[in-house]
């Protein structure tokens, strides 16, 4: 409701939800852990416009411009993706 995209993360190797929404434009993503492991938040084919980084119960905040799509929302730690750290953005 407030434009702010929350995303949680946690030593499971998995974000809060399978998938999300946003509101096409600037968007305002609020990477929060769940934790102590360290983990990370990239979009698939902007990787280098924006990349969150977590560790010890820590927050990070970073803003990006999406035009209306399907994303692919990944922790790029090694071996995290490959274990299902990975979920879907839709952006309207």
């Amino acid at each position: 409701a407030d434009g702010v995209l929350r995303v949680v993360a946690d030593d499971t190797q998995d974000f809060d939800a399978d998938a999300y929404r946003a509101t096409a434009g600037e968007i305002t993503v609020e990477y929060m852990l769940a934790g102590f492991q360290e983990h990370t938040l990239v979009i698939e084919g902007r990787e280098d416009e924006m990349r969150l980084a977590l560790e010890n119960g820590g927050t990070d905040t970073g803003t990006i411009f999406l035009e209306p799509g399907r994303y692919i929302l990944y922790c790029d730690v090694p071996g995290h993706r490959i274990a299902g750290m990975e979920a879907r953005l839709l952006v309207e």
